[in-house]
């Protein structure tokens, strides 16, 4: 599972924590910037892991991406890996392809959409 939010983390005890999470972005104007965070939950695996997250616009331009971050999955735990996006540009609305690439590979995607206030 992975959602945008405001930070994530495993806690003490083995649960996954989510602070702020949201479905879209709304600017006055574009272009428009926010901090934020891709917060992704992995149960189970068997070995370590590296993530890595992009960014592309409504037109398919690449415009953020996280740098690669290793962690270890085991059988029957839980691991949070969260990407910390700030200062992110939306240079115009619409819906923005949130990809997260697990060992290289396109692991899954969804969007982040940004819109004008009304």
């Amino acid at each position: 599972m992975s959602l945008t939010a405001v930070d994530g983390w495993l806690d003490e005890l083995g649960w996954g924590q989510v602070e702020g999470t949201f479905e879209h972005y709304t600017f006055e104007q574009f272009p428009g910037s926010d901090d934020f965070a891709i917060v992704t939950f992995w149960f189970s695996g068997d070995d370590a892991y590296e993530q890595r997250v992009e960014i592309r616009d409504p037109a398919g331009k690449l415009v953020g991406k996280s740098g690669p971050q290793e962690f270890e999955a085991w059988f029957g735990e839980l691991s949070v890996v969260t990407d910390y996006f700030e200062d992110f540009q939306f240079g115009v609305p619409g819906d923005y392809l949130v990809t997260v690439y697990l060992d290289d590979e396109e692991y899954l995607s969804y969007t982040l959409r940004a819109v004008p206030e009304q």
